[in-house]
């Protein structure tokens, strides 16, 4: 009883943060300079007190976007191998409670994985300017 409390909360707090990040990215929208939005991200720069434009095919970008779309598939992979580990576990059970928590731990950790992974992606969007994988 006091872990499916806990999952709930878990759970619970992370739409909470994810709506909270949504909100805000719809609320805050900074002042962007003119760029060309084909070659460049609109970037601004507060403490300098202007705005600068950075090209598409900066390292920085080209590398966190190579980072992102590899971590992508691999949590897809891992979350749809955990979820049909654990349902192979939860069908062969039949009457061995330890393996039937057992399958519902692994179900779990691995929506729970997928969701910190979601959560990951979207403060970097909220972080980035112009987002991943545009």
């Amino acid at each position: 009883m006091v872990k499916t409390k806990k999952l709930q909360l878990l759970i619970t707090g992370v739409f909470i943060v994810i709506g909270s990040l949504c909100m805000a990215e719809a609320i805050a929208k900074p002042a962007f300079a003119a760029c060309n939005p084909q070659t460049e991200i609109e970037v601004a720069i507060a403490i300098q007190g202007g705005n600068k434009c950075l090209p598409k095919n900066n390292a920085i970008f080209t590398w966190l976007t190579g980072i992102i779309r590899f971590l992508a598939a691999g949590v897809g992979i891992a979350v749809v191998g955990g979820i049909v580990y654990g349902g192979i576990l939860y069908l062969t059970a039949r009457d061995n409670s330890s393996q039937t928590q057992q399958a519902i731990y692994v179900i779990t950790n691995a929506i729970v994985g997928l969701l910190l992974f979601i959560l990951m992606f979207a403060i970097l969007n909220f972080l980035i300017p112009g987002g991943i994988l545009t």
